[in-house]
């Protein structure tokens, strides 16, 4: 058969135990199998000039093979060569076919699933195992650091992966998958028992296998994962199973690649929406950041996952950072709390924590460039601020901790507060979480100026219009300056959103009330009863008398010197009061004071207000006080003109004269 196909022509030999030219080891193959001797013949099978194997006839007793008959096995060896190629290329057709019809079912999972790339795993898995005829087909995914299992088949169908707690491994592990990952080339191994320490476990005969092709995903050079086929026999794969392994690694790439493309796509969408949305918001409440405050932390909810609370804190007069906004999500409510009702008392309750230093919190953002602050995990990880543990400890009752991020809100340098964000998985927050954050604090930004300046013009404009009423008053009652005072009263207490206003006269070194805003009928009382008081008796008449401001942040906190102004206000119901005096050419004439309900400091707008109220009544004051002794003066004058004339008439009697002079005397005193 050799000799056949090396000269690429028929062989015979008449008699093959005793014939001269017979090869010895034909002879003794012949010699081996049968006990007498024969004729033998051997027509190679030829294939484009190269032998692909023989076709051989023995028959006894010796008689050579006529021409007929090598003829005859010459053309049953073509017919042979053709009934193969036909078979070769009837199934690389039906191979072919496929491994496009593999194709063609992957291409549709990656169609059908453009935001879900588990079903094409699936499908590249079930399709390598059925193609590569292999025992197991794995399909992993790469982060960066580990890797971790993504699908896994079984040729004897549904069975959970018997090696699953061998994941996660790092690339370089001995496997298959990790050594194509670090490498970022197809490996393959043809026996895994000839591998010192390969992550193999051979005690379930089920499951044993014995070689592994793995080929690496790779996108823009960088491995993102790894397909790998292993198959019970140590034998070495094809080349056609090396490329259809490559192929499917292409193609999962592609649906990785689809899924990030369409998911960013989709965040992208989610958030120009939202953004639009609060816009829209912001547009519809110029004055009122409430609403806008609302509309971002329902966003934040909804586009960050597993979001459990949201917070914004705003910095005010006082310096401090205030928690205005706090609430729970459905999710947290219930991974925390045993029912909405103990979850709303405990957001009631975080609320009215008291503000914290807005320099420690601007601090934290400064160490971190003015950007976001993350905090992995509040409760157990490193370098999380003393009370932001606490909170989170009296937030959730000490049972589950969470991931924090906040957004610092900043206007020309200055800081205005933050947007915090909690949430269940632990972990750092992603760069679309962090943009996001970031974005919606800028529009926070803008609804806090748009509040601020609206706030502003409104006030402007109530103040320009309290003033107008005011110098109207004035203009309208030259000789008595009672309405002027009424008015003062009136719009000191609106502006300054006041509980009471009152305002009192100095006369004689003592107070005397000339107005006040009503609160009750009690109080009203109680505050005439109060009056006139002499300044040195009233606790902060000294100031007054110096023309000075006198806040009072907290009435039930002053000292005894001030006990009559505790008591009246016990009896009117405020906690704190501002006293600004009527001055007039360096000496205090009166005051006016305003009142409100809680404890608190007066704003320095608000105090610049109430000055230029009391300086319209100080003015008011002094219109009347000329426009009386303008009066006063036309009466003297009339009165010395009458007497006059009297006196040209009664040249020889005085007594028409004294008489009306006795008669002026009694009109003008």
């Amino acid at each position: 058969a050799e000799l056949a196909i090396s000269e690429r022509r028929v062989t015979h030999f008449p008699d093959v135990l005793n014939g001269p030219d017979v090869p010895a080891g034909l002879r003794d193959a012949v010699a081996r199998v049968v006990s007498e001797t024969g004729s033998i013949i051997h027509a190679p099978m030829l294939w484009e000039g190269r032998g692909i194997g023989t076709i051989n006839v023995f028959r006894k007793p010796p008689r050579p093979f006529s021409d007929n008959e090598q003829d005859l096995l010459k053309t049953f060896a073509d017919q042979a060569v053709i009934a193969i190629q036909n078979a070769r290329l009837f199934n690389e057709t039906k191979e072919a076919l496929e491994r496009q019809t593999a194709t063609a079912k992957i291409l549709a999972a990656i169609s059908e699933s453009p935001t879900d790339v588990q079903p094409v795993f699936d499908a590249i898995a079930a399709n390598a195992l059925r193609l590569c005829g292999a025992q197991h087909s794995v399909v992993a995914r790469f982060d960066g650091e580990w890797i971790r299992e993504a699908a896994f088949h079984d040729a004897q169908g549904p069975a959970q992966n018997p090696w699953r707690d061998m994941w996660p491994q790092r690339p370089g592990a001995s496997s298959g998958i990790a050594q194509a990952i670090l490498r970022r080339e197809l490996v393959e191994i043809p026996d895994v028992r000839q591998v010192a320490g390969y992550l193999f476990s051979g005690g379930d005969e089920s499951h044993a296998f014995r070689s592994v092709l793995a080929v690496p995903l790779l996108h823009e050079a960088k491995p993102i994962g790894a397909i790998g086929v292993l198959c019970r026999d140590a034998a070495p794969f094809s080349e056609q199973q090396k490329t259809l392994l490559q192929t499917f690694a292409n193609q999962a790439v592609i649906a990785i690649e689809n899924v990030r493309l369409l998911s960013e796509t989709k965040e992208a969408l989610e958030q120009q929406k939202a953004s639009s949305d609060v816009l829209e918001v912001i547009s519809q409440s110029m004055g009122d950041a409430v609403p806008v405050f609302e509309a971002i932390l329902e966003r934040c909810e909804r586009l960050i996952d597993g979001t459990m609370g949201t917070t914004i804190s705003l910095v005010e007069d006082d310096g401090l950072c205030h928690r205005r906004h706090f609430r729970f999500t459905e999710a947290g409510k219930q991974m925390v709390f045993s029912s909405p009702a103990e979850a709303e008392a405990t957001a009631q309750r975080m609320r009215a924590l008291p503000p914290v230093p807005a320099a420690a919190t601007r601090q934290r953002f400064a160490e971190a460039g003015d950007r976001i602050v993350v905090y992995p995990d509040v409760l157990n990880g490193p370098g999380v601020p003393v009370d932001t543990r606490e909170f989170a400890r009296a937030a959730t009752g000490g049972r589950v901790s969470y991931a924090r991020a906040a957004a610092p809100m900043f206007k020309d340098g200055r800081f205005l507060g933050e947007i915090g964000v909690a949430r269940e998985r632990l972990g750092d927050f992603d760069a679309r979480e962090r943009t996001l954050l970031e974005m919606f604090a800028r529009q926070a930004v803008v609804a806090l100026e748009n509040a601020r300046l609206f706030r502003e013009t409104n006030e402007a404009l109530e103040r320009q219009t309290a003033t107008a009423e005011i110098l109207k008053v004035i203009a309208s009652s030259p000789s008595d300056v009672q309405p002027v005072f009424d008015a003062i009263a009136r719009s000191s207490n609106q502006l300054l959103g006041g509980w009471s206003t009152m305002v009192a006269r100095i006369e004689d070194d003592a107070l005397h009330l000339v107005a006040f805003t009503s609160t009750t009928l009690e109080g009203d009382a109680t505050l005439r009863r109060s009056f006139p008081i002499p300044l040195q008796a009233f606790g902060v008449g000294a100031a007054i008398r110096r023309g000075e401001m006198v806040p009072i942040v907290d009435t039930e906190l002053v000292d005894d010197g001030l006990q009559n102004l505790r008591d009246l206000a016990r009896a009117r119901g405020y906690r704190s009061m501002l006293f600004c005096p009527l001055v007039r050419e360096g000496q205090s004439v009166g005051l006016i004071s305003v009142t409100r309900r809680e404890p608190g400091s007066f704003a320095p707008h608000q105090v610049a207000l109430l000055q230029t109220f009391a300086d319209q009544a100080v003015i008011a004051i002094e219109n009347v006080r000329l426009f009386n002794e303008t009066q006063e003066s036309l009466q003297q004058q009339k009165a010395s003109a009458e007497v006059l004339a009297v006196i040209s008439n009664s040249m020889a009697d005085a007594q028409p004269v004294f008489e009306k002079i006795l008669d002026s005397c009694k009109h003008l005193f």
